[in-house]
Parts: C-alpha cells; structure tokens; sequence
C-alpha cells in the first residue's frame, strides 16, 4: 500500500480508452470475496484489533496450504470473469504474486505452476521516504525483506521495477516500450503491482 498501484491504473486506463482500447481493470487484494471461507476470515482478520495496529507489511508471511488453496480458488474465480472479457487490456490491481512470493519452497513450486502469467507486471518499489508521507507505517528492514520476496517475480513473468515515486507519464512511456516488445497477442494482460 502506498506505491501509487490504484492512481497509475486509472492513468493507464484513461489512457489506454483515450487511444481507442477497450480496456478492463480488476482488484485482486484482499476484500470484495466471493468465497464463502474468504469472506469470514476476513471479517474476523479484521475485526482483530491487533491486526489493525500492525504495520500493513506485516501480513506478508508464509502460510498454510489450506490458506493458498483457499486464497487461490477466489483469485482464479476472479481471473476467469475477466480473462473471457474479450478486452484489448487487463489491468491487475495487485496479482496472484501477492501472495506467492512469501510462500515456502514447495508451495512456490507448486503455485506458480497454477498461476496464470501476466505480459507484463510493474513492480513498483516506493523508498520508505515516500511510504512514510504516504502514512505508511513500515521500518527500512521490513521494507528489504519485502523487496528481496518481490524480486521473485522476475522469475515468474516479464517484470519491469519502478522505483517510485514516477510520474504516471514516464511510467507509462516505459510500458509503451515494453509493450512493443512483448505484447503481442490479442488478449493483453497487463499487471500493476507493488
């Protein structure tokens, strides 16, 4: 939270349409779930008190098989509704990885094995001045041990880091180039991420 993911979405969006592209957004973060599992673990995470006064980068932690099995169940039920949209671009609030990255060994080999592979994701890595204007609450140590689980994805997908804060335009003038490199298929999945 706080990298700029939900603003630059909505630029890309606005400018993706402006050019003529028929383009879907979709949040895939924790909330508006369609399991029935999700929905009440949910309610009672967040009605922890506790979890509320943790710094918000503390919920990236390994967890149980169930918890991925469950987790991922709700992500493919998303996935699906807006993979068969037929849009010219998707654009991913947040993505599968969320999740993965701070997985065990075996459970990362197992999962990314089920994820579905973006075109492209931005990693967009805000310095922890500009998390902290952002009110952010996160120590530079949480922050690296954050960053070195992202630097996972460039494993998993074609992945471009920001280092943030940027300019929606400059951000946007890096995907123009990747895009003339690497979407080329006629269903483009473009992810935005921190």
């Amino acid at each position: 939270d706080g990298s700029g993911k939900t603003a630059l979405i909505k630029f890309f969006k606005n400018r993706l349409e402006s050019n003529g592209k028929n383009v879907k957004t979709i949040f895939m973060g924790w909330r508006n779930f369609k399991n029935p599992l999700l929905k009440i673990a949910s309610k009672i995470y967040l009605k922890n008190k506790k979890e509320k006064e943790k710094e918000r980068i503390d919920r990236y932690k390994p967890r149980s098989w169930f918890f991925y099995l469950t987790y991922y169940s709700e992500l493919w039920l998303r996935y699906i509704k807006i993979f068969i949209s037929n849009k010219d671009y998707i654009l991913f609030d947040r993505y599968f990885y969320d999740e993965l990255v701070f997985s065990s060994k075996q459970k990362f080999y197992f999962f990314r094995k089920i994820t579905p592979r973006p075109d492209l994701c931005f990693v967009l890595k805000p310095d922890i001045k500009t998390l902290r204007e952002r009110k952010q609450k996160v120590s530079q140590e949480k922050l690296n041990y954050f960053y070195e689980n992202l630097n996972k994805i460039s494993k998993l997908c074609n992945s471009v880091n920001i280092k943030s804060p940027k300019k929606p335009e400059e951000i946007y003038e890096i995907f123009k180039i990747y895009r003339t490199r690497i979407l080329k298929k006629q269903h483009k999945r473009v992810h935005l991420w921190k």
